[in-house]
């Protein structure tokens, strides 16, 4: 049992991913609520890597697709699973 944290590598910044259960299951609410989807990425991003890590990464200028990636690289950190089977489990729930 370790209680390493995983992180996330955006634009050469890496980032600690905080994957506490309390912090999981707040992103999953923020998930069942909906939204459009820049709002969805941006939550889960000041969720899982903190409100500066948010402003760091807006600041880089990156396209929605660029966002839907760091996305799906955040729900892989916090589930233990590649960003593939991220994708897949969340087109399945959709």
């Amino acid at each position: 049992l370790s209680n390493d944290r995983p992180t996330i590598i955006i634009g050469g910044n890496t980032y600690t991913v905080n994957d506490e259960k309390t912090n999981v299951l707040l992103m999953n609410e923020e998930l069942k609520k909906g939204g459009s989807a820049s709002e969805v990425i941006d939550k889960t991003i000041s969720l899982l890597l903190g409100k500066k890590a948010l402003k760091e990464i807006d600041e880089m200028g990156l396209g929605i697709s660029q966002y839907t990636i760091i996305f799906y690289g955040l729900i892989a950190c916090v589930n233990d699973i590649s960003i593939e089977e991220a994708q897949e489990r969340f087109r399945q729930q959709q």
